[in-house]
């Protein structure tokens, strides 16, 4: 169990590399100075997220966004060649 400083906070499970940040349990992969850049993050109105959970075909599924984008550009190139 992890305890967080704060008004008590546990957590029922220990994560490898485990780190408190701002009352939330983080594991190693998400290092403070990464998170803190995060605030400052601009959001584009073209930005693409993919989202999946672990371990469930995450780069598959980039490899379909990918895919589909560059359709995406070809078909516009396309057309504009025809104009």
């Amino acid at each position: 169990m992890t305890k967080v400083p704060g008004p008590s906070k546990t957590f029922p499970h220990t994560l490898p590399g485990q780190h408190v940040y701002h009352g939330v349990l983080f594991f190693g992969f998400s290092p403070p100075d990464t998170l803190d850049a995060v605030k400052d993050f601009q959001v584009k109105t073209d930005d693409v997220f993919v989202v999946t959970y672990p371990k469930a075909a995450a780069a598959a599924a980039v490899v379909v966004v990918v895919v589909v984008v560059v359709v995406v550009i070809e078909v516009v190139l396309h057309v504009y060649k025809q104009e």
